[in-house]
Parts: structure tokens; C-alpha cells; sequence
């Protein structure tokens, strides 16, 4: 993996990280600006020392240092000095987010992980820690954690795609988690392929169920238990009937 490091000069010093807690991710909510047009902005326009973002996507793929890891002017409600904040190049409440992004994306997150000692539910989008729309409602998230998983886990990269499943997922993965839940005991109410707010809730029945961690995420740790449990629930019975002195007994072999 690459980084560049493009020439940027910063008005004011940058405080160095003392610790991660999560990885933010973000959209510039521009459809064509760079790297370079977004830190004159942050430093000309807005007055901060320069761009506020820690790293940044290109459409095609590249990966740039910004801050690199110091604090950031990313997200607000104290998160700067505790978080690194990747952003994606484009507008994604109007643009699609590029299967390189998600590579690249997924490559870069994935070693900021190992680097932290961060786990995949410690990746966030700016809008689950705050009021806004960042990063955007066409941002791919869930084929970004797909990634990610791939990049820590390349052993089970060819079945990471289905093993991560959150709300607002469409897909036959997610009918195929409804009707496990459902079978388990865990009521997602229409089985139709649509992760909604029923289908989180069960899946939170369930991972409290189990002890796992609460999230409502669908991950490797949730689908593992749920692949035990139904192949523990699908019990093959054979049943034998004799008679013995004029009545009827059935024994039933499990």
C-alpha cells in the first residue's frame, strides 16, 4: 500500500495523537475537489491550520496523507483529539462512491486498525457521532467494512462479502439472516431482505442473547454464532413403532 504525501504547509503546529478510539470516515461533499483545494479551503476560508482530515481517497483510488496522525478539525463533540478521520473524494449524496475508494479504502483502514489496536465496529461514519449527513447517503459502507474484513482476514476473503450486514443493507445475505433470527427465536417480523430497524433489533436480541457485544451489526462474530445454533436446531429425527403386548410404542432417535 502507498501513501502520498502531498507538499502541504500548514499555518499553525499540529498536535500529535496520544491515542485512537475510532476511525471516522468522511465526504468532503464536493464532487471534484482535491486534496489541495480542500486544505486552502479549511486554511483559507474556515481559518484552521489546514485541511482537518487525517487521510484522504481519490476517486481513482490514491491514498494521501493530510494531518497523517494529529489531531484533526473533522468532527465535532470532542472526537478530534481521539480519532482519525478518512475522507472519500466526491459528494456521495449525489455520486456514487468508486470501487477503488472502497479498495483503497479498505487497505488504509485496515492498517490503521492493526496500528491502533482497533477493531472493525471502532469504524464509523461522521453521522453516527453527529447530526449530519457525512459522509453522505450513497457512502458504501458496508462494502468498505466488507473490505476491510478482507485485508485483516485474507484467509476468508472470498466469503468476507457476506459477513458484515447493518441497517440499510439490501440483499438476499440479509433474507438469509432474517430467517435464521426468525428460526432462532428472534423476531424480525417479514422476511424481506431489507435490514431495518426490526431486523437490528433482533439481531440485538440475539447478540444479548449470546453475549456477544451489542452493536446490531450483523459481523463474523454474530454469523458464527448463528451458523452453531441453527446447525444445533436442525435435529433429524427417525422414529420406530412396535408393538408390545397389544399396544403401539414409538422410539424416536435423535
Amino acid at each position: 500500500m502507498k501513501i502520498e504525501k502531498p507538499n502541504l504547509v500548514f499555518s499553525g503546529k499540529l498536535i500529535p495523537l496520544k491515542n485512537v478510539d475510532k476511525i471516522i470516515c468522511h465526504h468532503p461533499a464536493h464532487q471534484s475537489w482535491d486534496i489541495n483545494d480542500i486544505h486552502k479551503y479549511h486554511r483559507d476560508s474556515k481559518g484552521w491550520s489546514g485541511i482537518g482530515y487525517n487521510y484522504f481517497v481519490t476517486l481513482d483510488g490514491r491514498i494521501q496523507e493530510a494531518r497523517g496522525r494529529y489531531q484533526g478539525a473533522h468532527t465535532l463533540g470532542g472526537w478530534n483529539t481521539k480519532s482519525l478521520g478518512v475522507s472519500f473524494q466526491g459528494n456521495f449524496e449525489i455520486q456514487e462512491m468508486t470501487d477503488e475508494q472502497v479498495a483503497a479504502g479498505g487497505q488504509l483502514i485496515a492498517s490503521l486498525i492493526k496500528n491502533e489496536g482497533l477493531g472493525i465496529n471502532d469504524v464509523v461514519g461522521h453521522g453516527d457521532l453527529w447530526a449530519t449527513a457525512c459522509p453522505g447517503k450513497n457512502f458504501r459502507m458496508t462494502a468498505l467494512k466488507n473490505a476491510i474484513l478482507a485485508e485483516l482476514n485474507p484467509a476468508t476473503k472470498k466469503e468476507s462479502v457476506k459477513m458484515l450486514l447493518k441497517r440499510g443493507d439490501r440483499a438476499e445475505d440479509v433474507k438469509k439472516l432474517q430467517e435464521n433470527l426468525n428460526k432462532l427465536g428472534h423476531n424480525v417480523g417479514t422476511v424481506d431482505g431489507i435490514f431495518g430497524r426490526r431486523t437490528e433489533n433482533a439481531v440485538k436480541s440475539f447478540q444479548r442473547a449470546t453475549g456477544i457485544a451489542v452493536d446490531g451489526i450483523a459481523g463474523p462474530q454474530t454469523f458464527a454464532k448463528i451458523t452453531a445454533l441453527t446447525r444445533q436446531a436442525v435435529v433429524k429425527k427417525e422414529s420406530v413403532i412396535f408393538t408390545l403386548g397389544g399396544r403401539k410404542y414409538k422410539i424416536e432417535e435423535i
